[in-house]
């Protein structure tokens, strides 16, 4: 199994929470005194190993995300103008920003390409410091001088290995040249953060966990949230730490009752304001089953109280023999004396 993804993690550590579990209850049945308390230091220990490499795989698909996203925006910047013309053929078009998009694309994947001459490497730093200098800021200066840095490295023979610092530096910084509005105007329609910073005092809520503040969007609120809380990473981090529930069943449901929903075409959006953690509490407080159906359950007490029920309604039936009478009274005598006090 590769864990990639939220979901994939939560089954993780789900999975990791139930051996937790299992294992403590063994070591409770099985040993009692510093035999107890030895064998559940060794699980925690054991427990810590398993949160690390959970960690450590955890970063490696941060790691791949973070590419796929990079590589999903610059395709998307490059990506040319396309509609459906008259005749039904959808019709591309480029246009000068999405020429500027590609051309900075193509720039951005030359310097993450490796095993290339001293001569290859020493162009794609000439073609990128004429790109970055058609603009004077603090940006391409700082660019510019990482360029003429890496380039007087080559020059001096400095072995590659030595510069995957500073060329890690110049991608990341030429992403966010890529990133600015000015310098590529076709980012402007991808960017979620508005080039207005006086619009980011809107819709800022404090999170009560991490202690920052956020937008809006960073809060999972649910259907009778009375107050914000905490931000969507406290609560992953909790989850994480302590709970480590497993949703994916809840989110199934919820997809297949989005999709019925949607086509009865009358316009509801009421299941599209659920989240996952309203499908639990339906299905744990309220007795809803995945099928959306109310679920029944017999308790030791409702057992307790049906039979009770049934001996009260006996008792008010008329129109008995002597012998039906006395076989209702013989059972609530026997029910009655299951508890000596001045009542019974």
């Amino acid at each position: 199994m590769q864990p990639l993804g939220k979901e994939d993690f939560d089954l993780v550590y789900h999975a990791l929470e139930l051996w937790r579990r299992e294992e403590v209850e063994n070591i409770n049945a099985t040993k009692s005194g510093p035999e107890r308390k030895a064998a559940l230091a060794g699980l925690m220990d054991e427990e810590t190993q398993l949160i690390a490499s959970i960690q450590r795989h955890k970063l490696i698909a941060k790691t791949e995300t973070n590419k796929k996203k990079k590589k999903g925006f610059l395709d998307r910047c490059a990506a040319p103008k396309e509609w459906i013309g008259f005749d039904g053929m959808p019709t591309k078009m480029d246009t000068p920003y999405t020429m500027r998009a590609k051309d900075l694309k193509m720039t951005y994947e030359s310097l993450d390409k490796r095993y290339l001459t001293r001569e290859e490497r020493l162009d794609i730093l000439l073609q990128l410091k004429l790109t970055v200098k058609e603009h004077d800021c603090k940006l391409t200066k700082d660019i510019v001088e990482l360029i003429d840095r890496e380039a007087d490295l080559l020059m001096r023979g400095t072995k590659e290995k030595n510069l995957e610092g500073l060329r890690q530096r110049i991608s990341t910084l030429f992403l966010q040249y890529i990133k600015t509005p000015l310098f590529n105007p076709e980012a402007a329609n991808l960017l979620k953060v508005p080039e207005d910073p006086g619009s980011l005092r809107k819709n800022i809520y404090y999170c009560r966990g991490c202690g920052n503040y956020l937008p809006s969007t960073d809060f999972e609120l649910t259907t009778n949230a009375r107050t914000i809380g905490r931000c969507r990473k406290c609560k992953d981090l909790d989850g994480e730490g302590r709970l480590r529930e497993d949703f994916s069943r809840y989110r199934s449901l919820l997809q297949s009752i989005r999709s019925t929903e949607e086509s009865y075409s009358d316009n509801s959006r009421i299941i599209f304001l659920l989240t996952e953690a309203d499908l639990r509490y339906q299905r744990r407080v309220r007795g809803i089953g995945f099928d959306g159906m109310p679920t029944k359950m017999d308790t030791p007490y409702t057992m307790r109280a049906k039979d009770l029920k049934m001996t009260y309604e006996s008792l008010d039936k008329r129109y008995l023999t002597r012998e039906e009478r006395l076989d209702i009274l013989l059972q609530l005598k026997l029910t009655v004396k299951e508890h000596d006090c001045k009542l019974t």
